[in-house]
């Protein structure tokens, strides 16, 4: 909750409450979802939930303005207390950011007890989920004899 994130995105896809896709990008501009700035994860958290009156999390796909298969920077991670940092850079239209949000305190922990909810992230670079069944989205279909590429770099750092 106490790390910095910045994606270099201007869209997300919106969910229903079976957290599928409803076929949509959103701009983030004015959402807790804009992370074009650096900020604070436990605020937008916080602003997420504040709109929802409940504990939701994020557990979305957020999209790049234009996507042309390059390997490109979508994001990036700061820690400010340790210095850690971490790049992320992709071929693929988008990230997912998932905060961690279930299942509630599941996950046993090696030193004992269990890890609490929201003690971590992911940010996992992908094509948008369901594209198959949303004609608005980017394809996903590999045809027979098609080859598949993808390159996803993950750089961490100290400073």
């Amino acid at each position: 909750m106490d790390h910095h994130l910045k994606l270099e995105t201007d869209y997300f896809l919106p969910i229903d409450y079976d957290n599928l896709p409803t076929g949509k990008l959103s701009a983030v501009v004015g959402t807790p979802f804009d992370f074009r700035t650096s900020k604070l994860i436990a605020t937008q958290l916080s602003a997420l939930e504040e709109g929802f009156n409940k504990e939701v999390g994020f557990d979305h796909c957020f999209a790049m303005k234009t996507y042309d298969t390059t390997l490109r920077k979508i994001a990036e991670v700061n820690h400010l207390s340790s210095g850690r940092h971490m790049e992320v850079f992709t071929t693929k239209p988008g990230v997912q950011f998932y905060t961690a949000n279930f299942p509630k305190n599941l996950y046993p922990n090696p030193q004992g007890g269990f890890y609490r909810s929201r003690t971590g992230f992911c940010l996992e670079t992908q094509h948008f989920q369901d594209a198959p069944n949303q004609s608005a989205f980017l394809t996903a279909l590999i045809k027979s004899g098609e080859t598949y590429h993808h390159k996803t770099v993950y750089k961490f750092g100290c400073k």
